[in-house]
């Protein structure tokens, strides 16, 4: 039996012994005048106990460098202090990034000949290159070869870039551990870690301790009247090269190749160090001086061509071994009432939208998820219990146009209604002013899991600030819009379309509020995000639920 085989097994069976829906409704259903009972009918020990210490349901509460200071052992177990063999002893002159167990990102000039010898060796997880106090933790690997860029001059200072090969592969550990590679094409304009041994003045002499400082991106036009075209940059910077500073801190003579970096989290507030560059020149370290560095995301193709290893975002944050916690409010949270558009009864097909249980027999989702051609969705799967439930309608807002992001509302009427006493429950709708609450909540999930054949989905939420007046011009009032400044890894998690946005409420309540639904999110979970706000629709929703019990009273009795 295939894994495909198994899961519908799976679900056939667990949807015959505890099942969540059935086909008669709940006591008193056919009697109510209003959709607002929700808190009343699901969450009434909530509701009681409102007053009381109660978990919120969203959240859990919710280069040495010039001008820098001291980094200790497990700041930056990536980086490591490349080496020459001069007479019996080793010079560390160069510094570089550990982005794989048998390699090391380093800059191009760094494989250049000192007293007739190339480097020699790479020094990783020691942080006090004159001290023995952190030795337990180092290790010290002989160089295999090093392989600059095919289109790097030691005459010039372009595609100043190169890989280090490494005789044994570096154990890893809490000193020791590979950093991300960042592939985007540009880089974020926010505060950059620079880290080295070299010099903490001009000609004052490398440092012995790691030194780590911070630097501002510098804006290009800035960056090409400070960094003017030389006989070592004949063309001026490419943009395979970038700049920082900062007013104080700047990498140094003896920095050359090491990392300038960021950091980014994943969906388990894991941190994770991002390596955007490799320390390549610059003005001379004084204050305000500027660094140039090369672009990695530029690279990215040959360092793959050469190491034959995949560094994506995911391979990255699957690589065994403990990580910092980024304490960034990002926690796992599990929500029954989400549920997956389904086109078939497989259960094993891929999904394309999201919704939201509203109701003993309503799933509130995006007008657009049911008016894709050929998509209209069949079944809406709870990932509660592995239980599919079929569609008896699809009703679309009255003015949807499709395209238009205004009134990108629809309900799903289920075959079936939710029992009494379900391990399943409605998330309640949010009808109050919510001006006053700072946040709203998106859902992420993890792009790991694809599709349900995984069975079991782990959600992550995360208050995004309102910001309706950094929005497109075209985005009104009746539309949720917000910027989301959380720092998580590009491309490993996804918002739903059609999924939930929880209300924030302050004080903090056990009892979740659906306050919108998820648009389409072009850049992912991270930047603006846009979806719909329900509340000004309630009245509809109301209207909908409403006018069809009373029709479904009047087939019953005639």
């Amino acid at each position: 039996m295939n894994r495909k085989e198994v899961f519908v097994w799976l679900v056939s069976i667990s949807s015959v012994l505890c099942s969540n829906f059935g086909r008669t409704p709940a006591e008193g259903y056919y009697q109510r005048k209003h959709i607002s009972d929700c808190v009343q009918r699901f969450y009434r020990a909530e509701w009681e106990n409102e007053n009381r210490d109660v978990p919120d349901f969203s959240m859990k509460n919710v280069p040495a460098v010039s001008g820098g200071f001291r980094a200790f052992n497990g700041e930056y177990p990536h980086m490591a202090a490349i080496g020459w063999t001069v007479g019996e002893k080793v010079q560390f002159m160069c510094g570089g990034t550990l982005i794989h167990p048998k390699y090391v990102l380093t800059a191009a000039h760094c494989a250049v000949s000192v007293g007739g010898s190339l480097p020699s060796a790479v020094r990783l997880g020691d942080t006090d290159l004159n001290s023995a106090h952190d030795d337990h933790l180092a290790q010290q690997i002989n160089i295999r070869k090093i392989i600059r860029h095919p289109l790097h001059r030691f005459a010039r200072s372009y595609h100043d870039i190169a890989l280090i090969a490494l005789e044994t592969e570096a154990p890893l550990s809490a000193a020791v551990f590979p950093a991300c590679l960042w592939r985007e094409d540009f880089v974020p304009n926010e505060p950059l870690r620079i880290t080295g041994f070299g010099e903490l003045e001009e000609a004052g002499g490398h440092s012995p301790t790691l030194q780590q400082g911070q630097v501002q991106l510098m804006d290009e036009v800035v960056c090409r009247t400070k960094i003017r075209a030389n006989r070592k940059i004949p063309d001026g910077l490419l943009d395979s090269q970038f700049c920082a500073s900062h007013e104080t801190m700047d990498t140094c003579q003896g920095d050359s190749g090491g990392p300038i970096e960021l950091r980014r989290v994943d969906l388990y507030d894991q941190e994770h160090p991002v390596v955007v560059g490799v320390t390549s020149f610059g003005t001379p370290c004084t204050n305000g001086s500027t660094g140039v560095y090369t672009k990695i995301s530029s690279y990215i193709d040959w360092i793959e061509d050469e190491t034959k290893e995949n560094f994506s975002y995911l391979n990255c944050i699957n690589k065994p071994g403990d990580r910092n916690v980024a304490n960034n409010l990002l926690d796992p949270v599990y929500i029954p009432a989400y549920s997956f558009l389904l086109q078939n009864s497989s259960l094993a097909s891929e999904y394309s939208c999201a919704g939201t249980l509203i109701d003993d027999r309503y799933v509130l989702t995006s007008a657009y998820c049911v008016t894709q051609p050929n998509e209209s969705p069949k079944y809406v799967y709870f990932d509660a219990n592995n239980e599919a439930v079929q569609v008896d309608e699809v009703i679309v807002h009255p003015r949807y146009e499709p395209g238009n992001p205004t009134n990108d509302i629809a309900l799903l009427k289920l075959s079936m209604y939710l029992k009494p006493n379900s391990t399943l429950k409605p998330i309640c709708l949010e009808d109050t002013d919510t001006s006053q609450y700072p946040t709203y909540s998106f859902v992420f999930r993890s792009k790991l899991q694809s599709n349900i054949g995984n069975l079991r989905y782990s959600y992550h939420t995360k208050g995004v600030r309102r910001s309706f007046e950094s929005c497109d011009d075209n985005v009104e009032e009746s539309q949720i819009c917000a910027n989301n400044s959380l720092t998580i890894l590009p491309g490993i998690c996804q918002i739903d379309t059609g999924g939930p946005i929880l209300s924030e409420r302050i004080p903090q309540t056990a009892i979740p509020y659906l306050e919108g639904i998820s648009g389409i999110q072009k850049e992912g979970c991270g930047g603006k995000l846009l979806g719909t706000n329900i509340e000004p629709h309630i009245k509809w929703i109301e209207s909908v639920i409403l006018k069809m019990q009373l029709e479904d009273v009047l087939i019953f009795t005639n």
